[in-house]
Protein backbone atom coordinates (compact mmCIF):
# COMPACT_ATOMS: atom_id res chain seq x y z
CA UNK A 1 0.00 0.00 0.00
CA UNK A 2 1.51 3.49 -0.80
CA UNK A 3 -0.38 6.69 -0.59
CA UNK A 4 0.06 9.65 -3.17
CA UNK A 5 0.03 13.67 -1.11
CA UNK A 6 1.29 15.67 -3.24
CA UNK A 7 1.94 16.05 -7.04
CA UNK A 8 5.67 14.58 -6.08
CA UNK A 9 5.74 11.37 -5.58
CA UNK A 10 8.97 8.73 -5.77
CA UNK A 11 6.88 5.35 -4.39
CA UNK A 12 8.92 4.64 -1.91
CA UNK A 13 6.54 2.92 0.41
CA UNK A 14 6.56 0.61 -2.61
CA UNK A 15 9.56 -0.10 -3.49
CA UNK A 16 11.68 -0.54 -0.26
CA UNK A 17 9.85 -4.09 -1.17
CA UNK A 18 12.91 -6.48 -2.45
CA UNK A 19 12.07 -8.18 -5.38
CA UNK A 20 13.59 -10.89 -3.85
CA UNK A 21 10.62 -10.99 -1.58
CA UNK A 22 8.34 -10.97 -4.15
CA UNK A 23 9.98 -13.93 -5.62
CA UNK A 24 7.86 -15.26 -8.39
CA UNK A 25 4.68 -13.88 -7.13
CA UNK A 26 2.57 -11.11 -8.74
CA UNK A 27 3.11 -7.80 -7.31
CA UNK A 28 -0.57 -6.04 -6.63
CA UNK A 29 0.30 -2.36 -6.17
CA UNK A 30 -2.28 -0.86 -4.37
CA UNK A 31 -1.60 3.04 -4.91
CA UNK A 32 -3.92 5.27 -2.96
CA UNK A 33 -4.43 9.08 -4.33
CA UNK A 34 -5.08 11.16 -1.13
CA UNK A 35 -4.62 14.29 -3.29
CA UNK A 36 -7.85 14.83 -4.78
CA UNK A 37 -8.49 13.07 -8.09
CA UNK A 38 -8.54 16.23 -10.21
CA UNK A 39 -4.85 16.34 -9.32
CA UNK A 40 -4.22 12.91 -11.02
CA UNK A 41 -2.65 14.21 -14.09
CA UNK A 42 -0.31 13.37 -16.47
CA UNK A 43 2.63 14.13 -14.66
CA UNK A 44 1.81 12.39 -11.30
CA UNK A 45 0.42 9.35 -14.13
CA UNK A 46 3.65 8.78 -14.99
CA UNK A 47 5.50 8.82 -11.50
CA UNK A 48 3.18 6.28 -10.94
CA UNK A 49 4.21 4.38 -14.24
CA UNK A 50 7.84 5.08 -13.64
CA UNK A 51 7.63 3.31 -9.88
CA UNK A 52 5.65 0.38 -11.25
CA UNK A 53 9.00 0.46 -14.04
CA UNK A 54 11.27 -0.47 -11.55
CA UNK A 55 9.55 -3.50 -10.58
CA UNK A 56 8.78 -4.75 -14.11
CA UNK A 57 12.41 -4.17 -15.63
CA UNK A 58 13.42 -7.01 -13.03
CA UNK A 59 10.68 -9.42 -14.25
CA UNK A 60 8.22 -8.66 -11.92
CA UNK A 61 4.69 -8.52 -13.04
CA UNK A 62 2.18 -6.17 -11.48
CA UNK A 63 -1.09 -5.31 -10.79
CA UNK A 64 -1.71 -1.72 -10.59
CA UNK A 65 -4.72 -1.46 -7.91
CA UNK A 66 -5.24 2.16 -8.61
CA UNK A 67 -7.68 4.02 -6.02
CA UNK A 68 -8.82 0.76 -4.88
CA UNK A 69 -12.32 1.65 -2.66
CA UNK A 70 -12.73 4.78 -3.89
CA UNK A 71 -16.73 4.26 -3.96
CA UNK A 72 -16.04 4.12 -0.11
CA UNK A 73 -13.08 6.67 0.47
CA UNK A 74 -14.77 8.94 -1.28
CA UNK A 75 -17.31 9.18 0.43
CA UNK A 76 -17.89 11.62 3.94
CA UNK A 77 -17.63 8.29 5.96
CA UNK A 78 -14.07 6.88 3.95
CA UNK A 79 -12.45 10.51 3.73
CA UNK A 80 -9.43 9.44 2.19
CA UNK A 81 -9.79 10.53 -0.97
CA UNK A 82 -11.09 13.99 -2.69
CA UNK A 83 -13.52 14.22 -5.31
CA UNK A 84 -16.48 12.74 -7.89
CA UNK A 85 -17.08 9.67 -9.42
CA UNK A 86 -15.95 11.21 -13.53
CA UNK A 87 -12.88 12.77 -11.46
CA UNK A 88 -11.37 9.85 -10.74
CA UNK A 89 -12.47 8.42 -14.14
CA UNK A 90 -10.14 10.87 -15.56
CA UNK A 91 -7.46 10.25 -13.09
CA UNK A 92 -7.69 6.14 -13.55
CA UNK A 93 -7.28 7.05 -17.28
CA UNK A 94 -4.48 9.04 -16.78
CA UNK A 95 -2.65 6.67 -15.02
CA UNK A 96 -4.06 4.00 -17.13
CA UNK A 97 -2.70 5.73 -20.48
CA UNK A 98 0.77 6.06 -18.74
CA UNK A 99 1.69 2.30 -18.02
CA UNK A 100 -0.10 1.45 -21.38
CA UNK A 101 2.94 0.80 -22.98
CA UNK A 102 4.29 -1.44 -20.16
CA UNK A 103 2.61 -5.59 -20.72
CA UNK A 104 4.07 -6.36 -17.25
CA UNK A 105 1.62 -3.75 -16.02
CA UNK A 106 -2.51 -4.84 -15.38
CA UNK A 107 -4.46 -2.29 -14.61
CA UNK A 108 -6.75 -3.42 -11.27
CA UNK A 109 -10.14 -1.97 -10.54
CA UNK A 110 -11.21 -2.86 -7.32
CA UNK A 111 -14.34 -1.25 -5.43
CA UNK A 112 -15.72 -2.18 -2.45
CA UNK A 113 -18.62 -3.63 -1.30
CA UNK A 114 -20.16 -1.24 0.62
CA UNK A 115 -23.88 -1.10 0.50
CA UNK A 116 -24.32 -4.14 -1.06
CA UNK A 117 -26.00 -3.04 -4.55
CA UNK A 118 -23.53 -3.90 -7.94
CA UNK A 119 -25.40 -1.09 -9.48
CA UNK A 120 -24.10 1.58 -8.06
CA UNK A 121 -20.76 0.87 -8.94
CA UNK A 122 -21.36 1.69 -12.56
CA UNK A 123 -20.75 5.63 -12.17
CA UNK A 124 -17.16 4.45 -11.11
CA UNK A 125 -16.51 2.01 -13.66
CA UNK A 126 -13.83 3.49 -16.15
CA UNK A 127 -14.33 1.28 -18.60
CA UNK A 128 -13.35 -2.21 -20.52
CA UNK A 129 -10.30 -0.21 -22.50
CA UNK A 130 -8.34 0.65 -19.75
CA UNK A 131 -9.54 -2.20 -17.16
CA UNK A 132 -7.54 -5.26 -17.46
CA UNK A 133 -8.54 -7.02 -14.18
CA UNK A 134 -11.85 -6.41 -12.09
CA UNK A 135 -12.04 -7.23 -8.05
CA UNK A 136 -14.05 -6.29 -5.41
CA UNK A 137 -13.43 -6.18 -1.61
CA UNK A 138 -15.18 -8.21 0.75
CA UNK A 139 -14.93 -8.93 4.49
CA UNK A 140 -18.03 -11.41 4.76
CA UNK A 141 -19.17 -11.47 8.78
CA UNK A 142 -21.52 -14.96 8.36
CA UNK A 143 -20.50 -17.81 6.53
CA UNK A 144 -22.30 -16.98 3.14
CA UNK A 145 -21.24 -18.94 0.08
CA UNK A 146 -18.57 -17.67 -2.50
CA UNK A 147 -21.50 -17.45 -4.61
CA UNK A 148 -23.37 -15.36 -2.67
CA UNK A 149 -20.56 -12.97 -2.04
CA UNK A 150 -19.35 -12.34 -5.04
CA UNK A 151 -21.64 -13.98 -8.36
CA UNK A 152 -23.77 -10.36 -8.90
CA UNK A 153 -20.08 -8.20 -9.36
CA UNK A 154 -18.61 -11.04 -11.19
CA UNK A 155 -21.05 -10.86 -13.73
CA UNK A 156 -21.88 -7.66 -13.89
CA UNK A 157 -18.14 -6.70 -14.57
CA UNK A 158 -15.81 -9.59 -15.32
CA UNK A 159 -18.23 -11.92 -16.93
CA UNK A 160 -19.93 -9.24 -18.94
CA UNK A 161 -16.73 -7.59 -20.37
CA UNK A 162 -14.79 -10.92 -20.32
CA UNK A 163 -12.20 -8.96 -17.53
CA UNK A 164 -9.97 -11.86 -15.08
CA UNK A 165 -11.60 -11.57 -11.52
CA UNK A 166 -9.41 -11.29 -8.60
CA UNK A 167 -10.26 -10.33 -5.36
CA UNK A 168 -7.75 -7.71 -4.20
CA UNK A 169 -8.56 -7.81 -0.82
CA UNK A 170 -10.64 -10.52 1.84
CA UNK A 171 -10.37 -11.69 5.15
CA UNK A 172 -12.96 -12.95 7.38
CA UNK A 173 -14.56 -10.17 10.07
CA UNK A 174 -13.98 -12.63 12.96
CA UNK A 175 -10.59 -13.61 15.04
CA UNK A 176 -12.22 -17.39 14.97
CA UNK A 177 -9.96 -20.06 13.22
CA UNK A 178 -12.86 -21.71 12.18
CA UNK A 179 -14.40 -18.87 10.86
CA UNK A 180 -11.40 -17.83 8.88
CA UNK A 181 -11.22 -21.48 7.83
CA UNK A 182 -14.12 -21.66 6.32
CA UNK A 183 -13.52 -18.44 4.25
CA UNK A 184 -10.55 -20.14 2.71
CA UNK A 185 -12.36 -23.41 2.13
CA UNK A 186 -14.74 -21.24 0.19
CA UNK A 187 -12.54 -18.70 -1.62
CA UNK A 188 -10.59 -21.91 -2.63
CA UNK A 189 -13.39 -24.32 -3.67
CA UNK A 190 -14.55 -25.71 -7.06
CA UNK A 191 -17.60 -24.31 -6.46
CA UNK A 192 -16.05 -20.62 -6.75
CA UNK A 193 -14.26 -21.36 -10.03
CA UNK A 194 -17.91 -23.03 -11.32
CA UNK A 195 -20.00 -19.85 -9.93
CA UNK A 196 -17.27 -17.54 -11.39
CA UNK A 197 -15.67 -18.62 -14.33
CA UNK A 198 -13.63 -15.44 -14.68
CA UNK A 199 -12.13 -15.96 -11.07
CA UNK A 200 -8.62 -16.13 -10.86
CA UNK A 201 -7.59 -15.90 -7.75
CA UNK A 202 -7.83 -14.16 -4.16
CA UNK A 203 -5.43 -12.03 -2.02
CA UNK A 204 -5.93 -12.27 1.73
CA UNK A 205 -5.82 -9.10 3.76
CA UNK A 206 -2.90 -10.46 6.31
CA UNK A 207 -2.86 -7.64 8.80
CA UNK A 208 -3.57 -6.76 12.85
CA UNK A 209 -6.15 -4.02 11.71
CA UNK A 210 -9.25 -3.92 13.71
CA UNK A 211 -8.99 -7.66 13.98
CA UNK A 212 -6.00 -9.90 14.19
CA UNK A 213 -6.59 -11.17 10.48
CA UNK A 214 -3.85 -13.12 10.11
CA UNK A 215 -3.84 -16.84 8.65
CA UNK A 216 -0.26 -17.31 6.96
CA UNK A 217 2.21 -15.59 9.41
CA UNK A 218 3.01 -14.40 13.28
CA UNK A 219 2.58 -18.27 13.95
CA UNK A 220 -0.80 -19.02 12.79
CA UNK A 221 -0.81 -22.04 10.31
CA UNK A 222 -4.61 -21.83 9.59
CA UNK A 223 -4.10 -20.91 5.55
CA UNK A 224 -1.25 -24.08 5.56
CA UNK A 225 -4.76 -26.64 6.98
CA UNK A 226 -6.84 -25.54 4.02
CA UNK A 227 -4.20 -24.57 1.48
CA UNK A 228 -1.88 -27.26 2.07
Amino acid sequence: YAQITSSTWDGSQLTQISVDDIGDAIFIASVMPEIPFSQVDSNVASQVAAVMKKFTDQGVEVYLRFGHEMNWYATPQGKLYHGSADEFITAWKAVAAAVADNDKVSMFWSPNNVGGDDSQLTQWWPGADTVDIVGIDIYPKSHESFSDAYKGFHDTFAKAYNKPFVIGETGYSSSSDDDKRYWLKQLSSSEALSSCPNYVGFSWFEYNKEQRFYVASHGDTVARQVLG
